[in-house]
């Protein structure tokens, strides 16, 4: 049987047959129709531009554009292989630019945040001398749960903080704290309210309230020890002047630096008919120095054979009082030891008074000591 050719059917005759005029004729008219002509593309190729193909779309089939733009946002366009290739280089070089290789990098651009994220905490570790060393340093959130942001340098060395000045340890800011306290504290102690520089700051501002303004203190250290020859009945006073405080004051306190350093002491005497007295008066500058007279004030006396201790002696010449308090922590307050005379127009003195009499009248030999001692800080303003 003839063999045929696949597309035209066209057929093959074999080599044991004859081949005649009228089958090859056949063969060829065969050719002729189904064979397209020139003018036949023609026609398809106008048929086919005269077709209303739609653009493709994301859901619909049909022409499209070709672009070869990297940084466009149509969506009705089809990217060529340049477009393709351009978008790949530039991908690889950002990917450069912003991944960190293992031996170190930068993060380059405006906004070169880099965040460390966790769950219950973290830190960025630090290992200078290599991972078999292990870490010697880490900042961040380094205890689960916790809220403490933690800056730390295992190695044994300092945590230094540098500016354009130059470095500074925190060892030297811990001196410096200290140092600045201990000036703060000598400079409280200097206004008259005792202070060490190991208090703390909270202690220091408190005692910073307690400096009295416009108040001028002396450290006061006197003590006087007096015997002495009476002559017949009256006595003597032996005076002694201890501080002289400026005008125009309108307060003056003493205060004792601690427990029975201020007092005055009168040793005993067999002689009932001898009296002996310890006297601390104030007076103005140009009043005599006797505290029973004008323009002097009796502030503390002690007679007899006693010592009275003095914790607080306080003058006020605004409300005209004068108050004491005592070791044994009895306390008065007297408007009527304040002469009428006394006054704060003119400098005033402090003075110690020691008082003999003998009452049997004659000549006689006190051998026994008044003594007073004050220690402690005296305040005028």
């Amino acid at each position: 049987m003839p063999q045929e050719t696949d597309r035209l059917k066209l057929p093959l005759p074999l080599g044991n047959e004859n081949v005649t005029r009228e089958s090859i004729n056949g063969i060829f008219e065969k050719i002729d129709a189904g064979v397209a002509t020139k003018a036949d593309l023609d026609t398809l190729r106008e048929a086919v531009s005269k077709m209303d193909i739609p653009d493709a779309s994301l859901t619909q089939k049909g022409k499209v554009q070709l672009s070869s733009k990297t940084d466009g946002t149509s969506e009705t366009v089809a990217a060529t292989e340049k477009a393709v290739s351009d978008a790949r280089v530039a991908a690889e070089t950002n990917a450069k630019n912003v991944s960190l290789p293992r031996t170190g990098g930068s993060l380059i651009g405006d906004a070169g945040v880099l965040h460390l994220v966790g769950s219950t905490h973290v830190y960025q570790g630090f290992l200078p001398a290599g991972t078999n060393e292990g870490r010697k340093g880490y900042l961040g959130f380094g205890t689960p749960g916790g809220k403490d942001f933690t800056i730390a340098n295992e190695y044994g060395g300092e945590l230094i903080f540098r500016d354009k000045s130059g470095a500074t340890s925190l060892s030297d800011l811990k001196s410096s704290v200290s140092d600045g306290k201990a000036s703060i504290a000598a400079a409280i102690t200097g206004k008259g309210v005792e202070t060490s520089g190991s208090e703390t700051f909270s202690t220091l501002s408190n005692n910073i309230s307690k400096i009295r303004t416009g108040v001028i203190f002396n450290n006061l250290s006197y003590g006087k020890t007096q015997t002495g020859t009476v002559q017949g009945t009256n006595g003597f006073f032996v005076t002694d002047n201890i501080i002289t405080i400026p005008s125009g004051v309108e307060r003056v306190s003493f205060i004792s630096r601690q427990k029975n350093t201020s007092k005055i002491s009168v040793s005993y005497s067999s002689d009932s008919d001898t009296l002996l007295q310890g006297i601390i008066a104030i007076r103005n500058i140009d009043a005599p120095a006797n505290p029973y007279t004008s323009g002097n004030s009796f502030l503390y006396s002690v007679s007899g054979s006693s010592s009275y201790p003095l914790r607080l002696l306080d003058i006020d010449f605004v409300n005209r009082e004068i108050t004491i308090q005592t070791e044994d922590d009895s306390q008065y307050t007297s408007t009527s030891r304040m002469d009428n005379s006394l006054n704060n127009k003119s400098p005033l003195i402090i003075y110690a008074a020691f008082y003999f009499r003998n009452a049997a009248g004659g000549s006689y030999y006190v051998n026994r000591s008044i003594s007073v001692s004050l220690i402690g800080r005296l305040y005028f303003g």
